[in-house]
């Protein structure tokens, strides 16, 4: 090892996974990062805009497909327009899916959620 500490503690949930996600989002203090392949959720995507406009840094990137394109009534262009920032994967054969299936990043508290 290269003898660095790392400060981040890792949680993993099996039950009342929705509100464990909306309760961390709450809590960022400064970013919230999040990579993942689909993501449908229109409660969960409230919360980044409500955070987005109180000042925290929100990174959204999500597999442009047809699931968060056609089947989402989530409008992303709304995260940009409060603040934070959102962005298409759209390499042919992105491996997001398997790297970032259900892979939160919430970079100001070191909570790792997957």
């Amino acid at each position: 090892t290269s003898g660095v500490r790392s400060c981040m503690e890792t949680n993993v949930y099996f039950e009342d996974i929705h509100t464990q996600i909306i309760s961390e989002l709450e809590k960022a203090e400064k970013d919230i990062t999040i990579a993942v392949a689909w993501f449908t959720d229109e409660e969960i995507f409230r919360t980044l805009c409500q955070r987005a406009r109180t000042g925290i840094s929100v990174k959204l990137l999500i597999t442009d497909d047809r699931i968060n394109r056609k089947n989402s009534r989530i409008v992303h262009q709304q995260l940009v327009d409060v603040g934070g920032e959102f962005f298409w994967d759209r390499k042919e054969k992105s491996n997001i899916s398997m790297h970032y299936l259900v892979y939160f990043v919430y970079l100001v508290k070191g909570i790792l959620l997957h």
